[in-house]
């Protein structure tokens, strides 16, 4: 919670015990991409912080464990590089990786398989039950990683992980993982005279995909053509359709076999598309996450673009906190 426009940062041991606000900090903060955050303090810290964790009152997803630190003989500071919760999780790998079974298909039990390698710094709590077991994203030859097994569950979910801290009755902190459901934010939520916003808007979409057999190209290809309305039309063979020059873009993609056979255009279209971008500046009325959408509009020229969240910032100076939301980039 954001109280007068202050958002303290809270600083705990190597045991996640609070020690208390960190005074004259300045703190820089991104989840979605990197999921990393560095940390400039007075050097009096330096003992208590290195093993330890950091976290913005209010913004909890942004804290996490410092792992480096960068020192200078000939100032009064030093700066903590640091790995949030998920970033801790990002950096675990496993030769092998197995579900528990017997559980159905709760949310909160796959979480718990995943989270297992950080120890209990983070505790799911949902009741959310899928659809269907999950499957496993995984590279032939290469490692899991468990970020992405992660990621992943969210996505085949659907939802949005929201963390929140909560301390244990001996004072030991933990991270607790709940989850929502993705929302969307338009120009109705705020206007650009009060939140900075910058819009990048695309004129040259994809409006016709072809996939082919990477095995064999010469079979029947089959086709997918964007309608006047945003809906798309899939065909089999080479659809005649009508360039228009160069505003509009066409794709040819070779696929392997079970790929062709039983081909996921949402998929598809979603990975070749290009897409506008959104980036909003806001210090704490406005607070999507990522995965959410957001629609960012300038007044002057009209220009909106609507836009998936990738990758949320968080920059603190002397308690004052500014969010910035960035959107994917399309190809």
């Amino acid at each position: 919670m954001v109280i007068n426009g202050q958002m303290d940062l809270i600083w705990l041991d190597a045991g996640m015990r609070e020690q208390g606000i960190l005074e004259c900090a300045v703190f820089d903060g991104e989840v979605g991409q990197d999921n990393d955050f560095t940390l400039t303090v007075p050097k009096k810290y330096y003992a208590g912080l290195k093993d330890g964790y950091v976290y913005p009152r209010g913004a909890v997803e942004f804290g996490g464990k410092i792992v480096s630190c960068i020192s200078r003989s000939d100032d009064g500071f030093v700066t903590f590089s640091g790995k949030t919760w998920f970033g801790m999780v990002g950096l675990q790998s496993a030769r092998a990786f197995q579900w528990s079974s017997g559980h159905g298909n709760s949310l909160n039990v796959f979480l718990q398989n995943v989270f297992a390698c950080v120890y209990g710094k983070i505790v799911p709590s949902t009741s959310y039950v899928m659809e269907s077991t999950p499957t496993i994203p995984k590279e032939d030859g290469k490692p899991f990683r468990y970020l992405d097994i992660l990621t992943s569950l969210f996505e085949q979910a659907g939802k949005l992980p929201v963390l929140s801290a909560q301390y244990s009755a001996a004072g030991v902190m933990s991270i607790k993982c709940e989850t929502r459901d993705p929302l969307e934010y338009d120009q109705s939520d705020y206007t650009s005279d009060t939140v900075p916003v910058e819009v990048e808007k695309q004129f040259v979409l994809v409006k016709h995909i072809t996939i082919y057999k990477a095995s064999n190209p010469s079979t029947v290809p089959k086709t997918a053509t964007m309608n006047a309305d945003g809906t798309w039309t899939v065909t089999s063979g080479d659809s005649p359709v009508s360039k228009n020059g160069f505003t509009e873009r066409y794709i040819a993609i070779p696929v392997d076999d079970e790929t062709f056979a039983n081909p996921d255009w949402d998929a598809i279209i979603e990975s070749v598309q290009v897409k506008d971008a959104a980036t909003i500046q806001n210090a704490y009325t406005l607070n999507p996450d990522v995965g959410d959408t957001v629609t960012g509009k300038d007044e002057t020229t009209g220009i909106t673009a609507t836009a998936k969240v990738t990758s949320k910032s968080l920059h603190i100076s002397d308690g004052v906190p500014i969010f910035t939301f960035d959107t994917a980039q399309g190809v």
